[in-house]
């Protein structure tokens, strides 16, 4: 073994970093136990690669605090649960961005990114924006410059392209 760390993928090395920030922040077991769950040769390879990484040691520090907090259990889980939402953001990005990923797996990520920054629709109408659940925009192809829009309260039968405002308020009342 040598001080090289976890695993040449990246996408299992970073889960394998999360779960020994989560084990050292538990201190569960003791140094030497980890040292070589993660494939270190010895405890003083594993303080080497640490010392090469603060970041791993900073966000075990926050863990713990999450871990030893004194509030209640459910606020406890919801701190640890947000913890690890914002650990696996640059995951899901990963994801989401990876064009050798299924494109419906691509989607997903995408949407779980954009529900958790309160993008999507949903965390839009929960927070009470005042904004439409969604937009459709057709382009056509003919003259990329007209672009048809609309929302759930305005339907589709009351745009035509090529109407200005004006008339479209007119045929809106004739209705």
């Amino acid at each position: 073994m040598s001080d090289n760390f976890l695993d040449p993928n990246p996408v299992i090395d970073d889960a394998l970093i999360m779960r020994l920030t989560y084990d050292i922040a538990t201190g569960i077991h003791e140094g030497a136990v980890l040292a070589t769950r993660y494939g270190f040769a010895d405890l003083a390879a594993l303080r080497r690669y640490l010392l090469k990484h603060p970041q791993i040691i900073r966000n075990a520090q926050k863990t713990k605090a999450l871990v030893d907090s004194d509030e209640g259990s459910e606020a406890r889980v919801r701190l640890k649960a947000m913890h690890a939402t914002e650990e696996l953001i640059p995951a899901t990005a990963g994801i989401a961005a990876d064009p050798r990923i299924a494109p419906q797996q691509r989607i997903d990520a995408f949407k779980q990114l954009s529900r958790v920054s309160g993008l999507d629709a949903a965390a839009a109408a929960k927070a009470g924006s005042g904004g439409p659940a969604f937009t459709l925009n057709i382009l056509f192809r003919k003259n990329p410059a007209e672009t048809l829009s609309f929302t759930p309260e305005k339907p589709v039968a009351m745009i035509t392209p090529g109407v200005t405002d004006a008339e479209d308020a007119e045929y809106e009342d004739d209705v």
